[in-house]
């Protein structure tokens, strides 16, 4: 019997599908007030989690136990060994948007993939996806790449892949944010900008990789993951003008003539969060704890609170921070100073969760015979 879940009205229309229900995600989900929830468990619960036993969580839906973890690790550590042609140096990358140029080398990559299954290509795709961003990012930057990526990674680690590949100095926190930022972005519910174009894409039977390298050229959009990098743009800008000077006070008054200026502050308000958004919470004290005594984590704080307060005086505004607010300011204390890839880390991670939703719509949904193409219906209206 089928029940009604949505009543669908003209005011539903042209608002982005926001709240509209299309599907299911066996991944994820947001609730309002509590946050998000990665297969039944809270964000919080799993902050501390090595990232690998995040995302068995997320590929099968429960924890996995020592010995399942023993061998998805072994998957996984198989297929992580870079071929040659994955690790040759770059031609010149260019300038441009990064995870646009990243989307458009991913397309290099793929060769016969598209006939391999969706299971194999989901686990080659997470073996090896932290050396990809890695190996893309130092190359851009004109380092010279690891010559062992190509070799698997014993015992395989997903957050220490990564920063292995950039070829970094592992600075004491460095891996660690890196770990923490990605379990925090792994995934977002069905409908998150980036795995919504990539499912779309799926749907049309492409493979994973031609599917993701979708997904980030979403993510390198204005009005997705670039919102990091302009709310830490936003506090560089505020550090300049405040010249050490952190009062509140000054802060608020910046903080008030931007947003006259410019109607928002980035970083601040989600579409389905009617609280603080707890990954932002989990950052803010995470930098608190480690880094209370760095200046921009400390403007943070700041600016947290007094974009808060002021927001609040406005009508039918999302008022309270979100995860893009914090994300670069945290790995920027930790050593991170390359805010033009903050697409490319976020995206990293979320292209994950991408990865696995993916898997269930083509192998498991519609009775196993996976769902449909995207086909949206469009009314015609005269101008």
């Amino acid at each position: 019997m089928s029940h009604n879940l949505f009543t669908l009205t003209e005011s539903h229309l042209e608002t982005g599908l926001l709240k509209v229900p299309v599907g299911y995600c066996v991944t994820s989900y947001v609730d309002p007030q509590k946050g998000l929830f990665y297969a039944g468990y809270p964000i919080s619960w799993l902050v501390d989690k090595d990232p690998l036993e995040v995302i068995y969580l997320l590929y099968r839906g429960r924890m996995g136990t020592e010995q399942e973890m023993g061998s998805f690790r072994q998957e996984l550590e198989r297929r992580s060994g870079c071929s040659p042609e994955e690790v040759t140096p770059l031609p010149k990358v260019g300038v441009g948007n990064p995870a646009h140029l990243f989307a458009s080398w991913l397309l290099t990559l793929e060769r016969d993939r598209a006939f391999i299954s969706y299971e194999e290509q989901v686990l080659e795709w997470i073996a090896k996806i932290p050396a990809w961003v890695g190996l893309f990012i130092a190359c851009a930057q004109g380092w010279q790449p690891r010559s062992d990526l190509t070799l698997p990674m014993e015992p395989f680690s997903w957050h220490r892949r990564f920063v292995a590949a950039v070829g970094v100095n592992p600075l004491a926190h460095l891996s660690h944010v890196i770990s923490l930022i990605s379990i925090l972005h792994f995934d977002h519910g069905g409908g998150s900008f980036s795995s919504f174009i990539a499912k779309n894409m799926a749907s049309g039977l492409a493979s994973l990789l031609s599917s993701e390298a979708a997904g980030f050229m979403a993510q390198g959009t204005y009005r997705s993951a670039q919102e990091s990098r302009r709310s830490l743009d936003n506090l560089f800008e505020l550090e300049a003008k405040l010249q050490g000077d952190l009062s509140p006070l000054r802060v608020r008054a910046l903080l008030e003539e931007k947003l006259s200026k410019e109607g928002t502050l980035a970083g601040f308000g989600h579409p389905l969060l009617e609280q603080e958004d707890l990954r932002a919470k989990i950052l803010y004290d995470y930098g608190q704890k480690h880094f209370q005594n760095h200046p921009l984590i400390q403007l943070a704080h700041i600016v947290r609170s007094e974009g808060t307060s002021l927001l609040a005086l406005r009508k039918n505004c999302h008022q309270y921070p979100n995860v893009h607010a914090i994300n670069g300011a945290l790995l920027w204390a930790a050593g991170w100073t390359y805010p033009q890839y903050l697409p490319l880390v976020i995206g990293m991670a979320r292209s994950v969760g991408t990865a696995l939703q993916i898997l269930y719509e083509r192998t498991e949904a519609g009775q196993g015979q996976g769902l449909p193409m995207v086909q949206p219906y469009y009314l015609y209206r005269s101008r």
